[in-house]
C-alpha cells in the first residue's frame, strides 16, 4: 500500500460539457424549481382553464393530424403546464353529463327489465353508441390498409418483373398508392386509440 502514488487532480483539466448543453440543463433544472416554489407557495390556487379543447371545432384533418393540440405544446416549451393552461372537455364528455346521460339509461333498461336481470351492458351501448360508432370508423380504414398494402405491393413486383407489360404510369400509381395506403392506416389507428380512450375514460 505504501508504493501507491497519489496524483493531485487540478479541477480545471476535468473535461465538461460544452456550455451550450450545459445551459440548456441547468434552464430545465431553474424551470422545475421555480414551479415546485410555486406549489408550494401558501397563496397558490390551481385556477381552471375555461377554454374548451379546440378539438371541438377543429376541422377533419385537424382532428386526424392533432393540429388542434399545438398550441399547448407551444405553451409547455415555454414555461411548466399549470391547471389553467389545461383545455376543459367537450360539455358531452364532462363528467357530470356523462353521469346524468349513463343514470338515465341505466333506470330505463331496469324499468323495461322485468323477469331477467338488467343489463348494464346495453346501458353503456345506449349510452355510448354513437362513440363506439365513431371510433370504429377509423380502425376499419386501418384494416382495410393492411389488406390492401400486400396487393398493392403484389402489383409492384409484377411490374418490376415485367416492365414492357405496362405503361411506367401504372408503377408510379401503384408506388402512390401504396405510400397512401400506408398513411392513411396508420392515421386511422392514431385516432382510433385517441378516440377509444376518450370512450373509455
Amino acid at each position: 500500500m505504501d508504493n501507491i502514488e497519489q496524483f493531485d487532480i487540478d479541477e480545471s483539466e476535468i473535461r465538461r460539457p460544452s456550455n451550450g448543453i450545459w445551459d440548456w440543463i441547468k434552464s430545465k433544472f431553474s424551470r422545475q424549481a421555480n414551479y415546485s416554489e410555486l406549489k408550494e407557495e401558501d397563496n397558490f390556487e390551481p385556477k381552471n382553464c375555461e377554454t374548451i379543447t379546440p378539438e371541438a371545432n377543429a376541422s377533419i384533418i385537424s382532428k386526424f393530424y392533432f393540429f388542434w393540440f399545438n398550441d399547448l405544446i407551444k405553451t409547455g416549451n415555454k414555461k411548466p403546464l399549470l391547471q389553467e393552461d389545461i383545455y376543459k372537455l367537450e360539455p358531452k364528455y364532462d363528467p357530470q353529463t356523462v353521469k346524468e346521460n349513463l343514470t338515465k339509461n341505466w333506470n330505463s333498461v331496469k324499468e323495461n327489465t322485468l323477469h331477467n336481470k338488467p343489463s348494464f351492458a346495453k346501458a353503456l351501448i345506449l349510452t355510448y353508441w354513437l362513440e363506439f360508432l365513431i371510433s370504429a370508423l377509423p380502425r376499419i380504414l386501418k384494416i382495410t390498409s393492411s389488406f390492401l398494402n400486400p396487393v398493392l405491393l403484389g402489383l409492384i413486383v409484377q411490374f418490376i418483373e415485367k416492365p414492357k407489360e405496362k405503361p411506367f404510369g401504372y408503377g408510379v400509381l401503384y408506388v402512390i398508392l401504396i405510400i397512401l395506403s400506408s398513411l392513411i392506416g396508420s392515421v386511422g389507428l392514431n385516432y382510433n386509440w385517441h378516440l377509444t380512450i376518450y370512450t373509455i375514460n
